[in-house]
Parts: C-alpha cells; sequence; structure tokens
C-alpha cells in the first residue's frame, strides 16, 4: 500500500493570530472568533502562547483528525519545542514535527531523532558561536528554549528604531555553515544543512513515503513545498511566497485564513480517497 504524509507548516496556515492577520475574538468564553475579510464566524481552540493570542479553527482539526486516519501528518515549524508541547492538547492528529526551521525533528513519541541531530552537529557549533556574537554586540535573541536556532525580533531590539529591519536582514552576514531566512517579519538563522526543505527530504526518504503533501503560507515554506509532490499555499500567504508558489504553479487557496486552510484540507482529502 503507497504510503502517504501530509507536511504542513502551524502560524499562519494552521494557527492564525490577532496581531498579524487580523483576527478577532468576539467571545472568547465560548471559543468564538471573527477573521478579516469573512463575514462567517469560527468556533475555535485557544493555541496562544506568551508572545502573541493565536486561534484553530475546531472544524479545520475534525479534517485533520479525518485525513490521520488515512495519511501521516506532520507539523513543520519554526516554534521551539516548549511551544509544541504546549499545544498537544490542539495537535491530535500529529505523527511527529520538524521544529525551528529544520533544527530539529521529533518522532511519533516526540522524542529528538539523533541521526538527524548528528548530521547538523559541526553546523550546530558554528552557530553557538554565532550567538554569542550577536549577544556580544547587545542583540537580543528570541532564544530561550531553542535547540538550534536563532532568532531576532524586531520588537526585542532598541536597534531597529534608527535601522530599517529589511536593510540589515540584506545586510547580515553569517558564517559559512549557516543560513538566514525571514519568518513571519523575523530573522532566523539556523545550520545550512537544516531548513523545512532538507528536513522535509530526509523525513521523506526515512519513512518511505511515495505520495507527499506539502502546505504553508511564509517564504521560507517554499523549498518545502517544491520537495513535496502536491504542493499548497494559502491565499492570505505573504505576497513573495505567493510570488514563488506562482512561479513553480502551487494551489493556491482562493479562500484565507481559516477558510483557506479548510478549502486546502478538502482538496487534499478528496485526492487521498
Amino acid at each position: 500500500m503507497q504510503k502517504t504524509a501530509i507536511f504542513t507548516d502551524a502560524d499562519g496556515t494552521l494557527f492564525f493570530h490577532e496581531a498579524v492577520h487580523g483576527i478577532s475574538c468576539m467571545n472568547s468564553k465560548n471559543g468564538i472568533v471573527n477573521q478579516r475579510n469573512s463575514d462567517k464566524d469560527f468556533t475555535i481552540i485557544d493555541v496562544s502562547t506568551s508572545l502573541y493570542k493565536a486561534y484553530f479553527d475546531q472544524e479545520t482539526k475534525k479534517r485533520l483528525e479525518e485525513l490521520s486516519k488515512k495519511v501521516d501528518i506532520y507539523l513543520v515549524t519554526g516554534a521551539r519545542e516548549s511551544t509544541l508541547r504546549k499545544r498537544l492538547h490542539a495537535l491530535t492528529f500529529i505523527k511527529g514535527a520538524i521544529l525551528e526551521n529544520g533544527g530539529l525533528i521529533l518522532d511519533e513519541n516526540l522524542q529528538k531523532d539523533e541521526s538527524w541531530a548528528k548530521s547538523l552537529e559541526s553546523e550546530s557549533k558554528i552557530l553557538k558561536f554565532f550567538i554569542a556574537r550577536l549577544e556580544e554586540k547587545g542583540f537580543v535573541l528570541d532564544n530561550q528554549g531553542r535547540y538550534n536556532m536563532a532568532r531576532i525580533r524586531e520588537d526585542d531590539n532598541a536597534f531597529f528604531k534608527d535601522k530599517d529591519f529589511e536593510e540589515f536582514y540584506e545586510s547580515l552576514k553569517i558564517p559559512k555553515g549557516l543560513k538566514k531566512s525571514r519568518n513571519f517579519g523575523h530573522i532566523d538563522i539556523i545550520p545550512t544543512s537544516s531548513g523545512k526543505g532538507p528536513a522535509v527530504k530526509y523525513l521523506i526518504s526515512k519513512i518511505k513515503a511515495q505520495n507527499t503533501y506539502g502546505i504553508g503560507d511564509d517564504i521560507n515554506d517554499i523549498d518545502m513545498l517544491k520537495i513535496t509532490d502536491h504542493s499548497f499555499l494559502l491565499g492570505s500567504s505573504f505576497p513573495e511566497a505567493i510570488k514563488e508558489a506562482k512561479k513553480e504553479n502551487m494551489y493556491i487557496s482562493k479562500g484565507f485564513f481559516f477558510e483557506g486552510i479548510n478549502e486546502i484540507l478538502d482538496k487534499i482529502s478528496e485526492s487521498c480517497i
């Protein structure tokens, strides 16, 4: 029997934020929210973190739980392990997870994939040295609890009151063995051999999946979506990601946010029957 797997981003793809996506909580007691560009209300699960108010549509969860009976579903995210564990009440459908944009892989028992970690060892040492250099220069990093990634957030650094964040990203020089990407407007620095694309490729080979689906919303998802057999982007995705997705003829949902992900999951469900 053909093995099928879905690799899906989290924030901006499954989960939507008040500040970033225009999701407003109308009645937090009953878990009802309204999204921008929609006259529909959604019954949600709160998946907020200490940094963001974020919501997950109960209908999306139901769709993923149904799909998980037929296929393996992996979360692929820039989030750290502690965030994943706080959200486990909502993630009842996952087979495993790729965290920190490929810096860490957890198996179905949520244990670290030691083979993947070993393959990144030398570059991980370079990352630790670079983190120390950034901190010596006065940068505040969003790094607590992270295993294999450095994140620079604009809001954490007074430095960006006088310097354009985008210009800083373009000019930031990093050592050989590391690479940078943007995620939700933040700067992520990770080992060169990691990233969502290489991590997904590794897992596809390990689990011997012959049919794969990828879902994302940001530019750092594109490498992953170039690897999966069938690739989907939400209509509410970042413009740069949509531009790249169009070049690759990926499916872009007509709906935005909750409606967009549900539309995509329905498409995948139809093709998995």
